[in-house]
């Protein structure tokens, strides 16, 4: 399976987005990246016939008649930053279920700015387990046997503060792996 992806700006963010990000728009939420490289892992991870897959791309590049995402001149289909210096969500999809190494990633990190008081919290890990805490109380655990490809997911997830901590912990082997993000709710 080849060039598959999504373009994806860090700065353009949307829950759950409702259309999908054409070539020639401005607005290419990194999330509408993952949503793509979601499916498309599951979709992979179905069909024991595949037996590669070619991600395009692992960095965003130069394309002069680009005029798309949040910068002209660039194909920002990348999983990683044209500077090479942000690894986007999606690339923590791939490191989660390509690697050994332990990944424990809360995805929508740099939408911290929030205008939704309810979101869904996404999280690409191969820990053994994942569990979700909202300013300290426990949003319950997953367990990786009950998720698809490191996707772990709580719907519906309330942000009741206007600022809010928002901290998932793994295990894996018996070893204990975090991450947090700090989202902030904008009062309109």
């Amino acid at each position: 399976m080849s060039e598959y992806g999504a373009g994806a700006s860090i700065y353009h963010h949307e829950i759950n987005p409702a259309r999908p990000v054409t070539n020639r728009g401005k607005f290419h939420p990194e999330e509408y990246q993952n949503f793509v490289h979601e499916h498309a892992l599951m979709d992979i991870s179905t069909r024991d016939f595949v037996w590669g897959t070619f991600v395009w791309n692992m960095f965003d590049f130069a394309s002069d008649g680009r005029k798309e995402g949040d910068q002209d001149g660039i194909n920002d289909k990348g999983l990683v930053t044209y500077d090479r210096k942000v690894k986007k969500d999606s690339y923590f999809i791939y490191k989660a279920n390509w690697s050994h190494e332990p990944v424990l990633y809360i995805t929508s990190r740099r939408y911290d700015e929030r205008k939704e008081k309810v979101t869904p919290v996404v999280v690409y890990s191969n820990c053994d387990s994942v569990e979700l805490f909202v300013n300290d109380i426990s949003q319950g655990r997953k367990k990786y046997k009950d998720v698809q490809c490191g996707i772990y997911k709580w719907n519906d997830v309330e942000l009741p503060a206007k600022v809010n901590k928002v901290k998932v912990v793994g295990l894996k082997n018996k070893q204990k792996y975090t991450d947090e993000v700090i989202w902030n709710i904008k009062i309109l």
